[in-house]
C-alpha cells in the first residue's frame, strides 16, 4: 500500500509513505512506546464516523515517512466497548500496510491467545515484546527464535521505557514493508473436526481467518454476510454445539490453549538468579576497576575456547602434552578428537564407496566424483562441526550467565576510542565463530550509523571457518609449539586490531555521525539453563550444516569438474584440466614472494563460496581424504606460509558474508566497500609480512 493509497488516511494530518498500527493490550507500555517512536510529537483526530479519539505521529527510518497510529487498547477480538470495537474493525478490514503488535513480557502466557487470534487474519505483523529486561531479571529465558519458527513474523525483544530494542523493531518492520519476510500464508492452525465447517464457511468469507471469526459468532463478519451466509454459519454452529457438546468458540480457544501450552513450554525457561549481595560483590570486582575486569573477561574468553579447541581438534592441549614429553598422550588426543573421528569415518566411506562402484563396474569419472570430490570435500567441511558448535556453546555459556553484558561495559573503553559502544563486542563475539551471525547480530545497535560502521568492519575478525584453515597450516608448516601459538595470538591480535582501525577510518570519513551512548540492562547472574544454552548454539551452529548443504555440497561437485575437465573434455590429469589454467592465472599475483602452486590460486578463488572449501580444494586437489596431508604437499617456505596465511585470514570472508552485508544494508556501496577493503588490506599485509619474514628468518 503506497501512500497515494491511503484515501482512508486523509483525515491524517501529513501522512508517510507507509501507515503502522500500534496495537496492544491494556498495560503494555503502549503509549510509552509511541512517544518513544514519534519523539512524543503526535496529533489528535477524530476516526470518521466514530466518537473515538487516536494519536498519530511521525517517524523517519531508512528515508521513508512512516505513520504511526497508536489505536486503542483491546484485551481480545471479543470486544465491548465502542474504543475496542474500533481497534477490532481495523484489524479485521486490514485497513494498514503493518501491525505492531505490543505485548507486555509480564503476561505473554495471557497475551499468545491474543496473539493468534491477530495472526490468523494477517501476517503484516510485527510482534514487540516490551518489559523483557523486567522478566530476565526474575530470571526468565524466552527462545525468541523458536517463537518465531512456530508464529512465523518478526519478534523483537524492546524496553520502551529504556529504549532498547527500538531500531531493531524499526529494521523488522521495514523488513516486512519491504516484502523481505513475507510469507505466503496466514498463521494456520489445525482444528481437527471444526476443518471441514472452516473450509465450507471459507465460501462465504473468502478467508479463513474471517471464517473462523465467523463461526466464533463474531456479529462484525456476520454482518457483512449476505443473509444466506449468515443463516448458514448460524445453522453449522448449532450443529457444532449439537454433535460435540461445546460450542464452536469454546473447541477452537480449547485448541488454541493447546498451541500457547507447547509455545510455552518448549519456549520458556525460569532459572534461579544470583542473590543481590552476590551479584553486587561480583560486579565490584568486575566493572569497579577496569584492567581487573578486562583480565577476566579475557580469561573467561581464552579458557572456555581453550576448551572448546582441545575436544574438538586436540589443540593446544597436544602441543602442551608433546612439551612435556608425554608424546603418546598428545598423539592420541591429536588423532581422537572429534574433528579427527569425523575425518576417520569419512575416509573409511570413501574407501568402502569406492570399492562397492569398482565391484559394480561403475565409469571411473563417476568413482573419482564421489570419492574424491563429493565425500572427500564434504568430510573435510563437516569434521569442523563439532568445533563451531563447541564454540558457540561456551559463547552461549558466557552470554546466559550475565558475563557478556558485563563484558560489553569493559570492552566500551576501548570501543569508545574509534566511535562504537561497547554493544558492538556482541556481533564481534559472535563474529569469531562466523561473520555471517554476527552481521546480523548488529541489529542489537541502536543507531544506524554504529551499525553500518561495525558491518564494514566486521569482516576483518577471524571467523572459525578461517581459524580452521590457520590451524592445518600452522600444523603443516610450523613444528615449534611457540611458533604456533605465536602465531595465532598475532593475526588474532592483527584481526582485532584492524577492526578498531577500520572502524575509526569509516568513523571519520563514509559514516561520520554523533558518537553514541551505551545504553544496557544488566541481566542478573545465574547459573546458565541448558535449555537455553542448546537455543543459542543450536540456532547459530544450524547456518553451518545448511551452508554445507547448500554451498559446499555443490562447490565440491564444480571444484571436482573443474578439476577434472578441460579443453579436451574428461581428464585424470589435473594439469591439464580448466582448474590449472584459472589457479595459474589467479597465483601470478603471488609470483614475486615465490608463491607458484595453481592449487593455492584455484583454493583462493573457491575459498569465496566458503573459507572452509580452501582446505577441500587441496584435498580434492591432491585427492586425500586428509586436509593435513594437502598442505604439506604445498611445500611452502615459512615466510610463504605466513603471507598465505595473512591473506587467507583477511580476504573476503565467504559469499555468505557477502550477501548478508548487502541483505543488511541495501546498499551495493557498503558492499564494495568491504571486498575493496578486504583485499586491500590482504594483499598489501601479506606481502608486508612475507618481506619482514624473510629478514628475520
Amino acid at each position: 500500500m503506497s501512500c497515494h493509497q491511503h484515501k482512508n488516511f486523509d483525515f491524517l494530518e501529513n501522512h508517510g509513505d507507509y501507515i503502522i498500527a500500534l496495537v496492544a493490550q491494556p498495560n503494555a507500555g503502549k503509549t510509552t512506546l509511541f512517544n518513544t517512536l514519534t519523539g512524543a510529537r503526535g496529533y489528535v483526530a477524530n476516526w470518521p464516523g466514530k466518537t473515538v479519539e487516536i494519536f498519530s505521529g511521525t517517524v523517519i527510518h531508512h528515508g521513508k515517512k512512516l505513520t504511526i497510529i497508536d489505536l486503542p487498547g483491546i484485551q481480545s477480538l471479543h470486544t465491548s466497548s465502542q474504543e475496542e470495537t474500533l481497534t477490532k474493525e481495523c484489524i479485521l478490514e486490514n485497513k494498514f500496510d503493518a501491525i505492531i503488535l505490543l505485548i507486555n513480557a509480564e503476561s505473554l502466557y495471557r497475551s499468545l491467545y491474543f496473539i493468534l487470534q491477530i495472526l490468523e487474519l494477517t501476517n503484516k505483523v510485527v510482534i514487540a515484546i516490551n518489559k523483557f529486561d523486567v522478566i530476565e531479571r526474575r530470571g526468565f529465558h524466552i527462545n525468541i527464535a523458536a517463537l518465531e519458527a512456530k508464529l512465523g513474523v518478526p519478534i523483537v525483544t524492546i524496553s520502551a521505557l529504556k529504549k532498547i530494542g527500538i531500531g531493531p523493531l524499526m529494521d523488522r518492520i521495514m523488513d516486512l514493508l519491504e516484502k523481505k519476510n513475507e510469507k505466503a500464508e496466514k498463521f494456520k492452525i489445525d482444528y481437527g473436526s471444526l476443518e471441514e465447517y472452516i473450509e465450507y464457511t471459507q465460501k462465504f468469507t473468502n478467508d479463513r481467518g474471517l471464517a473462523i471469526r465467523a463461526l466464533e459468532g463474531d456479529d462484525y463478519i456476520l454482518e457483512t454476510l449476505n443473509e444466506k451466509g449468515r443463516n448458514e454459519v448460524r445453522r453449522i454452529r448449532k450443529e457444532i454445539e449439537e454433535k460435540y457438546g461445546f460450542r464452536p468458540e469454546e473447541l477452537i480457544a480449547m485448541t488454541r490453549y493447546k498451541i500457547i501450552e507447547e509455545l510455552t513450554q518448549n519456549a520458556i525457561v525460569k532459572v534461579n538468579v544470583a542473590g543481590k549481595n552476590l551479584e553486587e560483590k561480583i560486579d565490584k570486582i568486575m566493572l569497579n576497576n577496569w584492567i581487573i575486569g578486562l583480565i577476566i573477561s579475557l580469561g573467561i574468553i581464552l579458557s572456555t575456547l581453550f576448551i572448546a579447541f582441545t575436544i574438538n581438534t586436540g589443540f593446544p592441549l597436544n602441543i602442551i602434552f608433546e612439551e612435556l614429553g608425554l608424546t603418546e598422550l598428545a598423539n592420541i588426543i591429536e588423532t581422537y578428537n572429534l574433528g579427527g573421528i569425523i575425518s576417520m569415518i569419512f575416509s573409511t566411506l570413501s574407501t568402502l564407496t569406492q570399492n562397492i562402484l569398482e565391484d559394480a563396474n561403475i565409469p571411473t569419472w563417476f568413482i573419482d566424483l564421489t570419492t574424491n570430490g563429493i565425500i572427500a570435500g564434504v568430510g573435510a567441511v563437516l569434521s569442523f562441526l563439532p568445533l563451531i558448535f563447541m564454540v558457540n556453546v561456551v559463547m552461549a555459556l558466557i552470554e546466559d550467565s550475565g558475563f557478556m553484558a558485563r563484558m560489553a561495559i569493559i570492552f566500551n573503553k576501548i570501543t569508545r576510542i574509534v566511535g562504537l559502544t561497547g554493544k558492538s563486542f556482541f556481533p564481534v563475539g559472535i563474529s569469531i565463530a562466523c561473520n555471517v551471525p554476527g552481521i546480523l547480530a548488529t541489529r542489537i545497535l541502536e543507531d544506524d550509523k554504529e551499525r553500518f560502521r561495525v558491518i564494514v568492519s566486521l569482516p576483518l575478525i577471524i571467523c572459525q571457518a578461517r581459524l580452521i584453515v590457520m590451524i592445518f597450516l600452522l600444523s603443516a608448516f610450523f613444528t615449534s609449539p611457540l611458533a604456533q601459538t605465536g602465531t595465532t595470538l598475532l593475526l588474532y591480535t592483527l584481526s582485532f586490531s584492524l577492526f578498531l582501525l577500520a572502524s575509526k577510518i569509516v568513523t571519520k570519513t563514509a559514516l561520520k555521525g554523533q558518537e553514541q551512548e551505551l545504553i544496557l540492562e544488566l541481566p542478573p547472574y545465574h547459573i546458565p539453563s541448558l535449555r537455553v544454552i542448546s537455543w543459542i548454539s543450536w540456532e547459530r551452529s544450524k547456518s553451518y550444516i545448511i551452508k554445507a548443504g547448500k554451498i559446499i555440497f555443490p562447490a565440491s561437485i564444480i571444484i571436482w569438474t573443474i578439476m577434472h575437465i578441460g579443453p579436451n573434455g574428461y581428464t585424470p590429469n589435473p594439469n591439464t584440466a580448466f582448474g590449472y589454467i584459472i589457479g595459474n592465472f589467479i597465483i601470478k599475483a603471488f609470483n614475486p614472494i615465490g608463491i607458484n602452486s595453481w592449487e593455492i590460486g584455484l583454493a583462493l578463488l573457491t575459498g569465496i563460496l566458503a573459507k572452509e572449501i580452501v582446505i577441500e580444494t587441496l584435498a580434492i586437489s591432491f585427492a586425500t581424504e586428509n586436509p593435513l596431508e594437502a598442505v604439506k604437499a604445498l611445500h611452502l617456505t615459512i615466510p610463504q606460509a605466513l603471507s598465505l596465511l595473512t591473506f587467507i585470514m583477511l580476504y573476503t570472508p565467504c559469499i555468505a558474508t557477502i550477501a548478508t552485508i548487502y541483505s543488511e544494508t541495501k546498499s551495493l556501496k557498503f558492499v564494495l566497500l568491504n571486498l575493496l577493503l578486504q583485499l586491500s588490506i590482504a594483499y598489501i599485509l601479506s606481502y608486508i609480512i612475507a618481506y619482514i619474514a624473510m629478514l628475520i628468518l
